[in-house]
């Protein structure tokens, strides 16, 4: 929950500066990765509120977040537990908050707000208000190095991101044709075309660089690299037989590969004839395995002024990242806690001639090759829960599973980083067993297919 007033009992000369009472509101958008807060406060003079005020506003970025204002969007703490994490290490906290040169490492700055003068409140006390800029980004990638905070690293490998236009923002501007398809139009976007475009380039690459890069928590897909890929594949895709197709959006993230979608619209306007601009950004996130929405999105509005559009468009891109990359982390902490939600998909050829209803042997036990399948599956990987089945046809079947994962550890021995390619490859061992050639591949963390290939001789 975020609170816009941060209330503690007080008890002065007891209570350290983080835990008194004080309120936090941000003031400003800073550069990389940073938020200015305006922090208020009480003190003897203003030495000391402005001390406090840094250990205040480091507490507040670590665990408690801040509510929107001066056309800022709202913010969560950087814990996943907010200050569920500061109780649980609090030795290390308090260490680390009473130490300026630890604390003060993320705060390059901070001054008296020049227009809120400090106010007396009695002979030994004063209040006032205190703008601390404290490096968001940096701190949190110091708390996940240390293993204080754990985010993605607990998967040993950055999970892989695409950013793309949003479906709505290319229909605003007109990236797409649409064909009739026997009396149906169809819509066909122009992602290639649309990824050029200055007006959501600019904002792909910000995104791409707060959470990608050497130092970030994801690998950044470039989508506009592969559209040849999915071209290829879609073409193979019309030629095969009926059963055998695949939905456009499977082969898009199949051969894209990523194992989460970010969807941009970004739109812009000028509300009193041009002397200042405003922007409305949207992030959302697709789940590529489940076709469904993942972390649903939620508007940013910034009004600047200015001419420098790709300033702009950083600055209100930065507040979209702001309220959504530690929703990021959340849906991958999830994963880990929670096991991936994911497709198993199996597919016989077609030059094959049996299907799912023919009759095998397993232990001894006759039944359909379906049958074996989901008795091979059960004794296959570790669900949650039994898989369902979701579709199926005499030469396909897919199932809705969920896997726990299991990250690369070298001191237990653990080297594999993905569940269901792991479950697929036990599971393609167990119908070679029954007398079939079969292959497993991967297009991603939370989809195997595997394919019956024929017969061994």
């Amino acid at each position: 929950m975020l609170l816009g007033v941060s209330s503690f009992a007080q008890k002065e000369g007891d209570v350290e500066p983080w835990n008194q009472t004080y309120t936090r509101q941000p003031y400003m958008q800073g550069r990389d990765g940073s938020i200015l807060l305006e922090i208020t406060n009480t003190g003897a003079d203003i030495t000391e509120c402005t001390t406090k005020a840094k250990q205040q506003a480091v507490f507040a970025v670590l665990f408690t977040g801040y509510t929107e204002a001066n056309n800022i969007p709202a913010a969560p703490a950087i814990s996943p537990t907010d200050i569920a994490l500061y109780k649980e290490k609090q030795e290390f906290f308090k260490t680390f908050l009473s130490t300026p040169s630890e604390y003060g490492n993320f705060v390059p700055k901070a001054e008296p707000n020049p227009k809120k003068p400090a106010s007396k409140i009695d002979k030994k006390t004063i209040e006032a208000s205190i703008i601390v800029t404290v490096e968001v980004d940096r701190l949190r990638k110091a708390m996940a190095d240390q293993g204080i905070i754990k985010t993605t690293s607990l998967f040993s490998f950055k999970p892989r991101i695409i950013v793309g236009p949003s479906n709505k923002w290319m229909d605003d501007n007109k990236y797409y044709k649409e064909i009739d398809n026997q009396g149906v139009i169809v819509r066909l976007y122009d992602f290639q075309r649309a990824c050029k475009d200055s007006k959501i380039y600019n904002a792909m690459q910000t995104i791409a660089s707060k959470i990608g890069g050497p130092t970030g928590a994801f690998e950044v897909v470039s989508i506009d690299k592969s559209l040849e890929d999915v071209s290829l594949m879609e073409q193979i895709n019309n030629a095969a037989s009926k059963s055998k197709k695949s939905s456009s959006m499977d082969i898009f993230y199949s051969v894209l590969k990523a194992d989460l979608w970010l969807e941009l619209d970004l739109s812009s306007s000028s509300p009193d004839n041009g002397v200042s601009t405003k922007f409305v950004g949207t992030l959302s996130a697709v789940d590529p395995y489940a076709l469904s929405v993942a972390i649903p999105g939620k508007p940013v509005e910034k009004t600047t002024v200015g001419s420098d559009l790709v300033a702009l468009t950083k600055d209100v891109i930065g507040g979209v990242m702001n309220d959504f990359t530690p929703k990021i982390l959340e849906h991958f902490q999830a994963i880990n806690n929670n096991g991936i939600q994911g497709r198993i998909v199996y597919t016989i050829l077609d030059e094959l001639d049996d299907d799912f209803d023919t009759e095998v042997s397993i232990d001894d036990e006759d039944m359909t090759l379906a049958e074996a399948i989901e008795k091979i599956q059960k004794k296959s990987g570790h669900f949650p829960t039994a898989p369902k089945k979701d579709k199926s046809t005499s030469t396909s079947q897919e199932y809705n599973a969920s896997i726990f994962f299991e990250y690369a550890d070298e001191d237990m021995g653990t080297k594999e980083k993905n569940s269901f390619e792991r479950v697929g490859r036990k599971i393609v061992s167990k119908i070679k067993k029954l007398g079939y050639t079969a292959t497993v591949t991967s297009p991603g963390m939370g989809r195997v297919d595997i394919t019956i290939t024929g017969k061994k001789e």
